[in-house]
């Protein structure tokens, strides 16, 4: 099982930017270059083209933005954002994403 840093929670419409911080991982020194964000499904599909919307964003010191779109009610999907650095180093967060429509039989 995966070791979730957040749940975001979002209803099927909703479009919603979402952002992990990875300054407190970087080292004296180090920068953040670039950023990719990949959805999977609970079979472990690749699913990020019906999730993700645009290009994910990092600043130097590795705060990251990205666009979640889509989903229908009930699923539950794998957010995985990975940080590249100048050092060379990767590091990366996963978050858990529930699609849940409000004013359905729901248990919110």
């Amino acid at each position: 099982m995966a070791d979730w840093l957040g749940v975001i929670k979002k209803q099927p419409a909703e479009i919603v930017t979402e952002n992990v911080d990875f300054k407190n991982v970087l080292r004296s020194g180090e920068v953040a270059s670039s950023v990719a964000v990949a959805v999977f499904d609970n079979s472990l599909t690749n699913v990020t083209n019906s999730y993700i919307s645009g290009t994910p964003t990092t600043s130097s010191n590795g705060f990251t933005q990205f666009v979640l779109q889509a989903g229908s009610h009930g699923d539950y999907r794998d957010v995985r954002v990975r940080l590249t650095t100048d050092a060379g180093n990767v590091y990366e967060e996963d978050l858990l994403l529930r699609v849940w429509e409000i004013g359905g039989a729901s248990d919110f």
